[in-house]
């Protein structure tokens, strides 16, 4: 009986046992669905999408990609037309603005897209992707496949990575090698570049030629923080926005100057997964790029055209070495120059009222119509002597340095006041002039002819040229002139070298005159002469 019927007290113990036991069994249940989902919803998290918003008024076309994870501050889209044969891989990068049901959105926008429609294709996870797509009148959505084409010997995939393996292959087989790539940039596998020595990559604004032999990938990787198989060498060829253009177009017309092309921006960085991009640096070599044009050459009038740089903080162009050549029935303009910017082809209408008739005429208006030489108020007093801060400041241009910005060149007589403490500046870090011995350079001395020789002789050889030249050569060289001996001594053996290069020519076929202050006429000569000589313009 007992055992049949339970006191109050153990009714009450029993009922709460049991509630304990009922609990346990629906917390139990609802662990089990919480489990269940916990390995669906990582599934879910690493869904993404992307959407084209828009082609706005500059043609140009705009979307989002939308994120459950946070992927870096930059993602990548690749654009296709409609039949997947021509496209671009372009940046998407973070937007930092919270819009509600998405956690990370990166905006992208494909400059001046001619597609369409256009496809746009977003790869996340491992093997996925999606897509999106707009016709520019009716922006309808869609999809699409892709199977990336080849470009040459080697192929470039929808992120812009070029193929390692074949890039490889490429390099040991052609010491000039050449990779296409869509898109405005390419990623180069920077571990396989060691195997070669020039590589031209192309796309279809232009070309840049790598000088491997001077890129350290090793000391790259260590200075980005990455294993060297995880480093890629971006290289960037890319039209520049319209905003930027319109100011490029406002530089150039304050000096009477006309575009000719596309405004292109040259980059080349590091890349690596959650790193910082970091500019590479070739030291100071003359790096070769190109800007394709639409004209024919024989529509360019190259005495009056150039290469420039925009100088966006001065908001000014500038000289930059370059020569056109023929591309079939177009052109391009090659470009030289040690570091990267935005570059732009123009044609210039320089004139001057004092040079009609003179010897130096040709070679003056074109050097003033590449923004290497300037005049006085529509004069260029082609017989008046030039100073040595002057004729110094005219060989930084035409060799297309960038001046440091200090104020000091360590000479005495140099006030970092005065518009020329820059340039000498400028000049004596890469070597090109040396002082008087006594501290001091003398900016506002009449520059002689044999001191023009052994600065033409340096900036020369500044561009990498070969300079070299025998004992005997030199002999032969001065032996025309009856006054070689009058020749200062440190000046001789540059002076010589000079004149067997073609750098200089005698005053008249029997004499030198090298201590003869050299004139403003004669300066531009010997300016065109170093440019050709370096083969940096014609």
């Amino acid at each position: 009986m007992t055992n049949n019927f339970l006191t109050t007290n153990n009714r009450k113990e029993r009922s709460a046992h049991l509630l304990k036991t009922s609990i346990k069994r629906k917390v139990s249940g609802l662990l089990a669905t919480l489990l269940i989902l916990s390995v669906m919803i990582p599934a879910l998290a690493f869904a993404a999408s992307i959407k084209i918003d828009n082609y706005d008024y500059n043609g140009n076309l705009n979307g989002s990609v939308y994120e459950d994870t946070y992927v870096g501050s930059t993602v990548y889209v690749t654009v296709y037309d409609s039949t997947y044969t021509h496209w671009k891989v372009v940046q998407a990068t973070y937007d930092t603005t919270y819009k509600s049901g998405y956690r990370y959105i990166f905006n992208f926008t494909a400059l001046e897209s001619t597609y369409d429609p256009a496809v746009v294709k977003y790869v996340y996870g491992v093997n996925k992707a999606t897509y999106d797509t707009m016709n520019r009148a009716s922006y309808s959505g869609g999809g699409g496949i892709y199977v990336p084409p080849a470009s040459g010997d080697v192929s470039i995939d929808a992120n812009g990575k070029a193929n390692a393996d074949q890039l490889a292959a490429l390099l040991q087989k052609d010491e000039n090698a050449k990779v296409k790539f869509p898109g405005e940039f390419v990623l180069l596998p920077s571990w396989v570049l060691s195997k070669g020595k020039v590589l031209t990559v192309e796309n279809d604004y232009g070309t840049y030629t790598l000088p491997l032999t001077k890129l350290d990938a090793e000391a790259l990787a260590k200075k980005v923080g990455v294993a060297l198989n995880e480093l890629y060498i971006r290289v960037t060829i890319a039209k520049v926005s319209d905003a930027t253009r319109a100011d490029v177009t406002k530089a150039a017309y304050a000096e009477d100057a006309t575009l000719l092309g596309n405004v292109i921006d040259f980059k080349v960085q590091t890349e690596a997964t959650g790193k910082t991009a970091a500019d590479v640096d070739f030291g100071k070599t003359y790096v070769k790029r190109t800007i394709k044009l639409d004209s024919a050459l024989g529509k360019i009038n190259t005495l009056a055209s150039t290469g420039v740089l925009y100088d966006a903080a001065g908001k000014s162009i500038i000289f930059v070495p370059s020569s056109f050549a023929a591309v079939g029935d177009k052109s391009e303009v090659a470009i030289w120059r040690v570091g990267n910017s935005i570059y732009a082809p123009v044609e210039t209408k320089k004139t001057f009222t004092d040079i009609s008739t003179h010897w130096a005429k040709v070679d003056i208006q074109s050097l003033a119509n590449k923004l290497v030489v300037e005049g006085y108020n529509n004069r260029f007093l082609p017989q008046s002597d030039i100073t040595r801060a002057e004729f110094t400041a005219i060989v930084v241009r035409a060799l297309g340095l960038t001046t440091t910005g200090a104020k000091s060149a360590g000479f005495k007589d140099v006030a970092s006041t005065m518009w020329y403490a820059d340039v000498i500046n400028t000049a004596a870090q890469a070597g090109l002039v040396e002082g008087n011995g006594d501290g001091t350079f003398k900016p506002n001395a009449k520059i002689s002819r044999e001191e023009v020789a052994a600065l033409v002789l340096r900036a020369l050889a500044y561009t990498g040229k070969d300079v070299t030249v025998s004992t005997a050569d030199k002999a032969a060289a001065l032996k025309p002139y009856t006054d070689a001996a009058k020749v200062s001594a440190w000046a001789k053996d540059e002076v010589a070298t000079a004149v067997k290069l073609g750098l200089i020519k005698g005053y008249t076929p029997t004499t030198i005159k090298g201590q003869l202050n050299a004139t403003r006429a004669e300066a531009v000569t010997l300016i065109k002469r170093l440019l050709d000589t370096a083969g940096f313009t014609n």
